[in-house]
């Protein structure tokens, strides 16, 4: 359903000049739990609107057995999403879908940064955040091909809620202490 992004808080970019590989081992091998969130938050700062690298070195890590296929896809998700935050506000599509959804929260007496619960939502706005889901999972697909991970992209199509799935086992391990409220691992939203 549709998002509402906001930017990343946390440290500005970093200048860290190591492979993305590098960078996603050590943090992977970081025992200290706030040493790892600050790392990540660089690390996603870093990325700035070019998960691609950071897919690859998923990718690679995953190859290597370094990580397992739900830290993978917990990776690979959320990469994608961050994808989504850079466009969200930019593709004519999913701008438009938003401005008809913000106008029927509007008209139901919602604040500005409020929304209905997708359950409670309306039958006309579930359709529009069904149609804002598709365009926004059509947009990431066309990324991954773009970059050559079209073997992600055809199972990020046919296998979507699965690999959603996979992706919240892949945050329990990589965040394993959090609980599923924390932004930082659930989601690309914070």
């Amino acid at each position: 359903m549709r998002r509402r992004y906001r930017p990343l808080k946390g440290p500005a970019k970093t200048g860290d000049q190591r492979p993305p590989t590098a960078r996603l081992a050590t943090f992977l091998d970081e025992t200290n739990s706030e040493r790892a969130r600050r790392s990540f938050k660089r690390i996603r700062s870093d990325m700035a609107g070019n998960p691609a690298p950071w897919i690859a070195a998923a990718a690679s890590l995953h190859r290597s057995e370094q990580i397992n296929t739900d830290v993978y896809w917990y990776f690979v998700m959320l990469f994608v999403e961050d994808r989504i935050g850079d466009l969200h506000d930019v593709d004519p599509e999913l701008v438009r879908l938003s401005a008809e959804m913000v106008a029927i929260e509007a008209a139901h007496g919602l604040e500005e940064d409020d929304s209905f619960l997708v359950s409670e939502a309306p039958a006309d706005w579930r359709a529009l955040g069904a149609a804002w889901d598709r365009r926004a999972h059509a947009i990431q697909s066309e990324y991954l091909r773009a970059h050559g991970f079209d073997d992600v992209a055809a199972l990020f199509e046919s296998n979507f809620e699965l690999m959603g799935q996979r992706a919240d086992v892949g945050r329990l391990l990589v965040w394993p202490d959090d609980d599923l409220g924390d932004a930082l691992g659930s989601s690309a939203f914070n």
